[in-house]
């Protein structure tokens, strides 16, 4: 299991939170330590300089607009994917899932295997009254999860886990290349008799009337893997240590279950779980922040700095799951919003509710180090969540 490494990343905030008030829309080489450790990335990308929307409105505005911003992908990929896609190959690739993963077929995919995987992992630590939630709950089920709705055999589950998640080297080439020998013989075999999940889905769907070819769906599988898992444990174990640090929040959603999916949205906005940051290059002039943006130009939509803007949120680095202002955009804006985000949402959502309903009077073990929540650019999370509650033998 992965293990956040790099530093607290509230200091990183509060650097943003900096940049907001200085200059909101910045202009910086990619050497800049702020940007630290994303510059070579940029770097690897051919990218000199950059600017960077820090504010919550400009990052809405460049995510959004589709006219005069494009995604451009990942260096290292040589062939097309969603995260590469724009305009209408973008649309008719991310369809070929879009109705798998909606929000209707979230119940379906909630009592038959999210809720499942999660009780399993429940039972093996219920009776003890103690547990670490990290290590035995956060970092299991959405590999689970991901494994079962892709349709991969349960035997192939340490390897998955360990294609899953990439490791320090984060995702590369080498990467995907190992990704791609796991996935060729599942592909053919899916081919011969599809199944009924999402790769099933995948080789029987047609674009323009011709199926996807073995690589269009390996690079499909790439985005799939390790985003349905990966960032999913992150989350997870952030709304967790959100709600055991802040005791009289976890006391409101114990008491009004209601306040669950606000509870899940306040966390994806306190602690962003995914990338920090997202690149577009404009392709026609606009003005951001009232700066004039010429085609050709980077810019980085700082996604986790926008999740914390005073202009939107009162108190913004505070957790509060009761805010007048609901959280938008945790998982991005416009048309390249995560995919997964129903899934991810649904997860987090049940994680919590069979936490309140099986692990009572659920709370920070006192004799163990406290949760930090530690990073680098991204996926950051807490490496232990170390917790008491009443076990099942004295209700």
């Amino acid at each position: 299991m992965r293990h956040s490494h790099g530093g607290d990343v509230e200091t990183r905030y509060s650097e943003w939170a900096e940049h907001r008030a200085r200059c909101p829309f910045e202009h910086v080489d990619v050497d800049d330590p702020v940007l630290s450790p994303g510059g070579p990335q940029y770097r690897a990308a051919g990218i000199d300089d950059l600017f960077i929307a820090w504010r919550h409105d400009d990052v809405a505005q460049v995510m959004r607009d589709a006219e005069h911003f494009m995604k451009p992908g990942p260096p290292w990929r040589k062939v097309k994917t969603l995260l590469s896609m724009n305009g209408e190959e973008h649309r008719q690739y991310r369809a070929v899932l879009e109705d798998a993963l909606s929000p209707r077929a979230m119940a379906e995919i909630e009592r038959t295997v999210i809720r499942p995987v999660m009780q399993r992992l429940i039972d093996q630590f219920v009776d003890r009254g103690s547990a670490d939630l990290v290590a035995e709950f956060t970092s299991h089920f959405p590999f689970h999860v991901i494994r079962t709705l892709i349709g991969f055999d349960k035997r192939d589950h340490d390897e998955f886990i360990g294609l899953a998640y990439p490791g320090p080297g984060g995702l590369n080439a080498e990467w995907e290349v190992r990704v791609e020998a796991f996935l060729r013989p599942r592909i053919e075999a899916a081919r011969a008799k599809p199944g009924n999940d999402l790769l099933g889905l995948l080789v029987q769907a047609e674009i323009n009337g011709h199926p996807l070819s073995d690589q269009e769906l390996s690079q499909y599988l790439l985005l799939l893997i390790p985003a349905g898992a990966d960032t999913t444990f992150a989350g997870t174990s952030n709304m967790f240590t959100g709600l055991l640090l802040h005791p009289e929040q976890l006391a409101l959603v114990r008491n009004d279950d209601r306040l669950v999916p606000r509870a899940v949205e306040e966390a994806l906005r306190w602690q962003n779980p995914a990338a920090t940051s997202f690149l577009r290059r404009a392709v026609k002039p606009t003005t951001i922040g009232g700066v004039i943006v010429e085609p050709g130009t980077t810019v980085c939509a700082h996604l986790s700095s926008h999740n914390r803007d005073e202009a939107r949120y009162e108190s913004p680095d505070a957790f509060r799951i009761t805010r007048e202002r609901l959280p938008r955009g945790v998982f991005g804006f416009g048309a390249h919003a995560c995919l997964g985000m129903h899934l991810a949402r649904a997860e987090m959502r049940t994680a919590l509710q069979l936490a309140l309903m099986r692990l009572p009077n659920l709370r920070i073990d006192p004799d163990s180090p406290p949760p930090v929540i530690r990073g680098d650019i991204g996926f950051a999370s807490p490496a232990s969540l170390h917790v008491l509650f009443d076990p099942a033998g004295r209700r």
